[in-house]
């Protein structure tokens, strides 16, 4: 189906422009693209880091929160509350392997 229509300027000259539709556009119903699959030396490395991670900060967490009565300074603070989040970071990404591993539904 096409459609025109004439746009006037300044210096009265016209300009034709054509608009198409598609009818099958409207009854098409959405979906969602799949996930890209990613190579499995990626997810056992993604893995390996996430599981190594998770470990080393859960020792630096608990070490930390028990000498923090012995040693309680704004640096002992703050490193703690850098391993936590890199203990919630470790622990994301385990996840988002885990999910990312083929033969795992969508």
């Amino acid at each position: 189906m096409w459609f025109s229509y004439s746009v006037g300027r300044m210096n009265n000259s016209s300009e034709e422009v054509h608009f198409t539709t598609d009818e099958s556009i409207e009854n098409t119903s959405q979906t969602f693209p799949e996930r890209p699959s990613m190579p499995i030396a990626s997810l056992i490395v993604g893995l390996v880091t996430g599981v190594t991670g998770m470990c080393v900060n859960a020792v630096v967490f608990v070490v930390l929160l028990f000498a923090r009565r012995q040693f309680g300074s704004n640096v002992n603070t703050l490193i703690t509350n850098q391993s936590a989040t890199d203990l919630m970071a470790c622990s994301f990404l385990i996840i988002s392997n885990i999910v990312s591993l083929p033969g795992t539904p969508k």
